[in-house]
């Protein structure tokens, strides 16, 4: 509900999961059940604070783009929940229409509770990809993805088109839109960890800043 009452707002909301890494913000983006918890999960238990999960909002600031935190909780399978969180973590109650559950994040993983400058953005693969990689993604191409991934309820209000289009563009021209793709193992997961780290050094600046020309792919 809260990203569907942010988007009615018209403030610029995405299906994505994100966290403070490196001095600057990393958001996963992707449709159900492409990982964006999981790998949320796994990086704020290595001590990258969470921002968000599956609902990330977006805010202008000057040239660049800042994320902002919301609910400090994951949603996870209960494959993920095994995997990641310690036995003695327990979950929200229930709820009817999905099987995942919300684990607050008080206690099990670090959280960031001020804005962050947005550095790179990952749209997540299929997992078909036998090992991480880490690419980046053309305006047009990047431009497209955004739009798969917004928050956008109401699809007639020609402003509101209006307005996220120019969001949409503006990210799209930011020089942060990557794809990520990994095999569907826990065991692949400090690569993805290490393969980020790599880039973020390698890519100076933040949203929206000059950046030089676009890095080449990156893989472990």
């Amino acid at each position: 509900m809260l990203p569907a009452t942010l988007g009615l707002q018209q403030r610029p909301v995405f299906h994505a999961s994100a966290l403070a890494v490196g001095g600057g913000a990393v958001a996963f983006l992707g449709s159900s059940g492409r990982g964006k918890s999981t790998l949320a999960t796994f990086l704020a238990r290595r001590g990258h604070a969470l921002l968000s999960d599956d609902g990330l909002e977006l805010r202008q600031s000057g040239s660049g783009w800042l994320a902002v935190p919301n609910q400090p909780s994951v949603r996870l399978w209960e494959d993920s929940r095994d995997a990641l969180l310690p036995a003695e973590a327990m979950p929200s109650a229930a709820v009817a229409y999905t099987r995942k559950q919300r684990f607050p994040a008080q206690g099990w993983l670090s959280v960031c509770d001020t804005p962050v400058p947005l550095r790179m953005a990952c749209f997540l693969g299929d997992g078909s990809a036998t090992r991480p990689i880490l690419e980046p993604l053309p305006p047009p191409q990047a431009h497209l993805a955004w739009v798969q991934h917004g928050f956008l309820l109401d699809v007639h209000d020609r402003q509101v088109l209006t307005r996220q289009f120019r969001h949409v563009a503006a990210l799209a021209r930011a020089g942060i839109s990557y794809r990520l793709d990994y095999p569907r193992r826990y065991e692949a997961l400090p690569q993805v960890e290490t393969l980020l780290l790599s880039m973020l050094e390698n890519t100076p600046g933040c949203a929206g800043a000059p950046v030089g020309p676009p890095p080449r792919a990156h893989t472990p």
